[in-house]
């Protein structure tokens, strides 16, 4: 019998935690004390159908329907739910913006579509998702997505690091890591890494594991602008600039960054019908300068992946937010611990 593996432990402690919290009253108190001057924004990637994930998706990256629908019901009953441009707008006129929350999805997932939508219709919950313009309407995918199926893929087989081909051996070494199996912890950090690499070091690893294990080919699953402006026209979802093909903002070259800034932009300006005139910094990275050059494009605030509330001391270009995915958030105490406690 395979002993728990000490996240899955960690998770259900953190499941019973939150569920006493949640029944003595404690989390209700917490609310009320913590964010009685603060608003939230909420960050989602992708919603997925409850059977649809065998593993081939980050599990860092999705939410299920239902816990989604759970979401959204327990948010509308909760809080002032807004969409960001409004949060931002009070925020410039120096108003309160307590018990206000935006529900925000980044880069342009199909799913947003498919799945996302009906629960924000049902709801008639507003939100802003976040379109890496490069991908939108096109097959492609991004590294960190193909990089993960390729690694699955040899977790199915079993292999451990020292039995990579040749060809790969070299991010690996990199990595520092020596007989570890591909599971989801390893795979998840190895990605990160990776995110601090070159491009050509990035590309040339996809095209070994291609050329060994055969493309990932999964389809489309970005948005197109069709489906854009489906969403736009409910009145229910606004959006706005995630660059043009989601690189790393300052890991390149400053005119490279300033073109992707403005890009997106432009690219939403000319093919969508409903805008928001906010920027998401891809991976969340970014500087002053960044920060700068986003002002000057005309945009009026930014988001981060920096976990945090909205106050009236928030800068609006580095506007924290709190990251939601299916392991933290799969029940509404949950997600209620997660909005109140950085261990959660």
């Amino acid at each position: 019998m395979q002993k728990p593996s000490f996240d899955s432990v960690k998770s259900l402690g953190k499941l019973i935690v939150s569920g006493l919290l949640a029944k003595s009253g404690m989390l209700s108190l917490l609310e009320r004390m913590l964010l009685k001057e603060s608003a939230l924004v909420l960050m989602y990637h992708r919603v997925l159908a409850s059977s649809a994930n065998d593993g081939a998706v980050h599990p860092g990256m999705y939410v299920d329907v239902s816990t989604f629908d759970k979401h959204v019901g327990y948010l509308m009953d909760n809080f002032h739910v807004v969409f960001l441009d409004e949060l931002v707008a009070k925020l410039l006129r120096n108003e309160s913006v307590a018990n206000c929350c935006a529900i925000t999805f980044d880069d342009g997932w199909l799913d947003n579509y498919t799945h996302a939508l009906p629960v924000l219709e049902k709801h008639r919950a507003p939100a802003t998702i976040f379109l890496a313009t490069g991908y939108i309407g096109t097959d492609s995918n991004f590294w960190p997505e193909e990089l993960w199926c390729y690694l699955k893929r040899l977790s199915v087989k079993k292999v451990g690091i020292d039995d990579v081909p040749p060809s790969l051996a070299d991010p690996f070494n990199d990595y520092g890591k020596r007989d570890a199996a591909f599971d989801d912890n390893f795979c998840a950090g190895f990605i990160e890494h990776m995110k601090l690499a070159s491009e050509r070091i990035r590309k040339d690893t996809l095209a070994a594991f291609s050329q060994i294990l055969g493309p990932c080919d999964a389809g489309r699953l970005m948005l197109n602008w069709e489906e854009v402006n489906a969403m736009g026209k409910t009145g229910l979802v606004r959006f706005g600039a995630h660059s043009v093909h989601h690189q790393i903002l300052d890991s390149i070259d400053a005119t490279l960054a300033a073109e992707e800034i403005a890009g997106s932009g432009s690219a939403l300006r000319a093919k969508c019908c409903s805008v928001s005139n906010i920027f998401a910094f891809p991976n969340g990275n970014h500087n002053v300068q960044l920060q700068d050059v986003v002002a000057t494009n005309g945009y009026s605030a930014a988001v981060t992946t920096t976990r945090g509330v909205v106050t009236s001391a928030t800068n609006p270009f580095a506007i924290p937010r709190v990251a939601i995915h299916q392991g933290v958030t799969s029940t509404i105490s949950r997600l209620r611990s997660r909005l109140l406690f950085r261990k959660f």
